[in-house]
């Protein structure tokens, strides 16, 4: 379904394409057919359905992300219905468990590669996931976009290795897209590593 082969009836009767509607009340509209499609695809629907979505929350403000979030999830509980979508918004991304993301990335020779945590990777890491996501901030999307994780065993280390690593490469290692865990003696952290 392509929306700009669409037209609005304005209140008034007049008649406008959908293109033609500004930024703000084009999402709102994307919004509200989310929404009503979800409620029409019921389980009590003998079929199946895949629902893909193509960057639906495209040039979405926080609040519409949130909204969009609970229709995806409303529409993902009914058990009649795969979603999948695509997206390149990390405050997406970050509302799912790493477990359900799928991460395409392309390699030499326009070659896209595949990555993601198979059900046995995510039961061995997964509380350890949770528990430094609580601890630490570390979210979904890390997984996927940094470029090393050095784990370390407590505070001390925790603390000294970006300073030391910031006066030796003149450079933060955010800035080099690398991510200090403390482990605080963790052993889940291990296999994390490991991962």
């Amino acid at each position: 379904m392509n929306l700009n082969d669409f037209d609005i009836i304005k209140k008034e009767g007049d008649k406008i394409k959908f293109e033609s509607e500004a930024t703000g009340k084009r999402k709102q509209i994307m919004l509200g057919i989310y929404e009503w499609s979800e409620l029409q695809i019921t389980e009590e629907i003998e079929k199946n359905f895949i629902l893909a979505f193509d960057e639906p929350d495209l040039h979405f403000d926080y609040v519409q992300i949130s909204n969009l979030l609970r229709i995806l999830r409303e529409f993902s509980n009914k058990k009649n219905i795969q979603v999948i979508t695509v997206t390149h918004s990390i405050k997406l991304i970050d509302n799912f468990p790493p477990n359900n993301i799928v991460h395409f990335k392309l390699i030499k020779n326009l070659i896209s590669e595949v990555d993601y945590l198979t059900k046995d990777q995510y039961e061995q890491i997964g509380d350890f996931l949770k528990q430094i996501s609580l601890s630490i901030g570390f979210r979904s999307a890390f997984l996927f976009f940094e470029k090393v994780f050095v784990m370390v065993e407590g505070d001390t280390e925790y603390r000294a290795l970006p300073i030391l690593f910031e006066i030796i490469n003149k450079r933060t290692s955010i800035e080099a897209g690398l991510s200090f865990i403390n482990a605080e003696n963790n052993d889940n952290a291990i296999i994390f590593a490991k991962y």
